[in-house]
C-alpha cells in the first residue's frame, strides 16, 4: 500500500498516512491532525485549532444574532410608537397634551358633577348619563395608554435580557 509523507504542523515530525486518510496522530507529540488536500499540496492541521476556530464563529454568530434581535425589537417599539402616535392627526407632544388635558377635563367634571347633585352622584337620568360619558372617557384615556405600556414592558424586558446575555458573553471574554 503507497503512503503519503507529510510532517505534523505541531512538532514538525514526519508522518505517512495512506492517501485517503482524512485524520492522523502524531507518534511524536500526540496531536491529532486533519489531513488537508489542495490541487497541488497535502498538509495537516491541529485539528484542536479548527475546534477553537470554529468555537469562536459560533460565538461571533451568536453574538450577532442577540444583536440583530436587538434592533429587530428596537424597530418594533418605533413601530409601536408610530402607531400610537398617528392613531390621529396629532404629532407626539400634541396628543400627549390633549391626552392631559383629558385627565383633567374628567376630573373636573367628576367634582363639578358631585357638586351640582349635592354628594349624590346618581341624581336623575341627566347626572347618570355624565357620569356614564365621564367614565367612559377615563376609560379611553387610560386603555390607550396601558396597552402602549404593556408593549413598551413586554420589549423592554425581552431587551434587558438580551442585553443580560450579550454582557455574560463580555465578562466570559468571548467578546
Amino acid at each position: 500500500m503507497e503512503l503519503e509523507s507529510l510532517s505534523c504542523n505541531k512538532c514538525g515530525a514526519s508522518l505517512e498516512v495512506p492517501p485517503t486518510a482524512k485524520y492522523a496522530t502524531c507518534r511524536h507529540c500526540r496531536s491529532q491532525l486533519v489531513v488537508k488536500r489542495t490541487g497541488s499540496a497535502v498538509y495537516t492541521e491541529v485539528l484542536n485549532r479548527i475546534d477553537t476556530r470554529t468555537e469562536r464563529m459560533a460565538e461571533d454568530l451568536e453574538a450577532l444574532r442577540l444583536q440583530s434581535e436587538l434592533d429587530r425589537l428596537d424597530r418594533e417599539w418605533e413601530q409601536v410608537e408610530h402607531d400610537w402616535w398617528s392613531r390621529g392627526s396629532l404629532s407626539a407632544p400634541e396628543a400627549r397634551a390633549r391626552s392631559a388635558g383629558m385627565r383633567v377635563a374628567v376630573i373636573l367634571a367628576v367634582v363639578l358633577l358631585f357638586i351640582v347633585t349635592r354628594g349624590r352622584l346618581f341624581y336623575g337620568v341627566s347626572s347618570l348619563m355624565v357620569t356614564a360619558l365621564v367614565v367612559y372617557m377615563a376609560i379611553r384615556c387610560a386603555g390607550g395608554g396601558m396597552w402602549q405600556q404593556r408593549s413598551w414592558n413586554r420589549i423592554r424586558a425581552r431587551r434587558r435580557e438580551i442585553l443580560r446575555r450579550l454582557d455574560d458573553r463580555a465578562q466570559d471574554g468571548w467578546d
